[in-house]
């Protein structure tokens, strides 16, 4: 198994760090088809999402050239939730209890 990472340059579309990746790589289809035939080729795309309902969609462009290559596109959602927890001073402890 092999695998190619995208750089970590902050928030970026996912759309934009595919086609970076795709510009590191050969864009002669028939090596892809030679690849994709003999091995399970996949775009595997790890999203970690600041708020839980929400939606990605790719553009016809890009679909076409993940289609061309014969790669197949996952992907993992995950919510990642944080909170902001306002201390005031009569915020209770960590030993207290809300139902008192």
């Amino acid at each position: 198994m092999w695998g190619l990472s995208g750089e970590k340059t902050g928030w970026v579309s996912l759309e934009k760090q595919i086609f970076q990746l795709f510009r590191r790589l050969p864009n002669d289809l028939e090596i892809w088809q030679k690849l994709t035939s003999q091995y399970h080729s996949d775009l595997f795309c790890g999203l970690y999402m600041g708020n839980w309902n929400r939606g990605i969609d790719f553009s016809p462009e890009l679909m076409a050239q993940i289609s061309a290559r014969g790669l197949t596109l996952s992907l993992d959602v995950y919510y990642v939730q944080t909170r902001l927890i306002s201390v005031e001073p009569n915020f209770p402890g960590p030993s207290s209890s809300f139902d008192e």
